[in-house]
């Protein structure tokens, strides 16, 4: 409602103008324009073959697995490990889920100083636990040099939710949850069933999400 109103009175859409000014600038969405090369290496027309949207799309015949992966800002990590460890699962469950998937596992590579390291795998682990997703394996180092790290996610889909369905004149959803109602539940089991009912009710009706 606030929206509209804003809409209506505001022709020249003057601060929608300038949000999206700031978004293009960002460094976030800027540091991934080096996307566009994959093209010469990977073939990005099929979502089962190529690199896909959020993650990339395996066939293993009966079944698809949903593998990706997130590399956390360095400065983010040296800053803040705890929380750059917590970073580093959400962003693979989402993009699990944003694919129609359920996260399944998680692998991690870590490079730091003794006492960064345990504090990123300490925030991975409570990351981990709380989407009762399981840390299955990784790499780690520790090391008095630049610290890195990475996660990689695999997830199980029934059906893939891809934006090369996208067409003209679809409706788009969006959805989310706040992080302050998820704090308020104690058992991280409802959180894992809260992720499986938020996908598998969109595949009832065949065509209706894509």
């Amino acid at each position: 409602m606030i929206s509209e109103i804003f809409l209506r009175n505001n022709s020249s859409n003057s601060l929608l103008d300038s949000i999206s000014d700031v978004v293009r600038g960002h460094v976030g969405l800027t540091g991934k324009q080096a996307i566009s090369s994959l093209r010469e290496y990977v073939d990005t027309s099929d979502p089962i073959h190529g690199s896909g949207d959020d993650g990339a799309v395996v066939d293993l015949g009966e079944q698809k697995a949903i593998v990706c992966g997130e590399a956390i800002s360095p400065p983010f990590v040296k800053s803040d490990p705890y929380g750059a460890g917590i970073a580093s699962v959400v962003a693979n469950v989402n993009d699990v889920a944003a694919m129609g998937g359920i996260p399944k596992g998680i692998v991690n590579t870590v490079v730091a100083p003794p006492g960064i390291a345990p504090e990123i795998m300490r925030g991975m682990s409570a990351a981990a636990n709380f989407y009762d997703v399981p840390i299955v394996g990784g790499h780690l180092t520790e090391s008095d040099g630049d610290v890195s790290l990475s996660a990689f996610a695999i997830g199980h889909a029934e059906r893939i939710l891809s934006l090369t369905h996208l067409r003209p004149g679809q409706v788009l959803m969006l959805a989310w949850r706040l992080f302050r109602i998820l704090c308020q539940r104690k058992n991280t089991r409802s959180i894992r069933s809260q992720i499986e009912c938020s996908i598998k009710p969109a595949f009832k009706e065949d065509g209706q999400l894509r």
